[in-house]
Parts: structure tokens; sequence; C-alpha cells
């Protein structure tokens, strides 16, 4: 038994590191371009999986607090992914040494993909605001126009039928809503 303890050798330990342990938005060491690169591309990959996220409890019908939740989540991850862009935004423009390097190119596509992300959000955002305040008679025309929009493109170009009119649509409107 004391061949075995004095073969055993005590764990070693880690040297210590000379960087601060903690690294906050407040310390210089974050301020390059590609570290905001990084950290737009973990913001916008997060932002992706909280969608995928509430999009799964959407389909699994799960109860409308969980979805809320959810929903909330994904919406502060859209906050971080703006504040991110526009932390690039800010350093990206002040430096040129790196726009030859792969990474920047990258990043470049990945903050115009996010930009464009978040104007899409904020358009949709305020088209349904504009339809909060809407009636179901005006709803129920709403859809029957989309419905006839997405059926005559969907038609196959060699048929010759004729697309309904707006004034047509008015006229169903009273039949849809009863």
């Amino acid at each position: 038994m004391l061949f075995f303890a004095s073969t055993l050798r005590r764990p070693r330990r880690m040297p210590k590191s000379n960087r601060s342990a903690a690294i906050t938005g407040d310390n210089a060491v974050i301020s390059t371009p590609r570290t905001q690169a990084d950290r737009m591309y973990r913001a916008a990959l997060e932002c992706v999986r909280q969608r995928q996220r509430y999009a799964k409890l959407v389909d699994c019908a799960v109860q409308e607090e969980e979805q809320r939740g959810a929903l909330q989540i994904a919406c502060i991850c859209d906050d971080v992914l703006v504040s991110s862009v526009k932390a690039y935004e800010e350093i990206a423009a002040s430096v040129s040494t790196h726009r030859e390097e792969e990474w920047w190119h990258k990043a470049n596509s990945l903050w115009h993909a996010s930009r464009e992300y978040n104007r899409r959000h904020e358009d949709c955002d305020s088209h349904s605001k504009t339809f909060s305040n809407h009636s179901p008679a005006r709803l129920a025309e709403l859809t029957v126009e989309y419905d006839l929009e997405a059926s005559a493109l969907l038609a196959p170009p060699s048929s010759s039928r004729l697309v309904p009119t707006s004034s047509f649509v008015l006229s169903l409107t009273p039949c849809i809503s009863s």
C-alpha cells in the first residue's frame, strides 16, 4: 500500500494568468474590429436560436405565458444584436488595416444581414401597429385580397383566367364577415 501512495502525484497547480479576470464592455481589450465582429456573430447566433425556440413553442401550442416569455427573450436578443451592430459600425468605420482579410468580409456580410434583419422587424412592427385598430370586416377584406393575389401569382402562365378586381373583392366582403 505504501508503494502506491508514494507513486501517486498530487495534481499540479495551474499557472496564474497575467490577464485580468473579467473582460467587460468597458475594457479596452474588446475594442478591436475583430472582437466586435465576434460579438456581433455571437449575438446573431443567439437571435436565431431564440427565434427557433419560440417557433417550436408556437408549433407545440404551449401556454400563452411560456410563448410570451420566449418572445421577450428573443426580443432581448434582438436588442443585443442591434447594439453589437452599432458597436461594430463605429469601430469598423475608424479602422482600415483589416480590410483585405477574410474575416473582415465575413463580418461585413454579417453586418449587412443583421441590419436587414433589424430593418424587417422594425418594418413589421410598424405595420402591425397600423393594423391593430381595424375591424374584423377589414381584416376579412385584406385576407380575400391576399388570397386572390396569391392565386393569381400561383396560376399557371398558360391559363387565361380573369383576375378579380378590388371592386369584386369589396362585393365579397359582406359574405365573408357574416
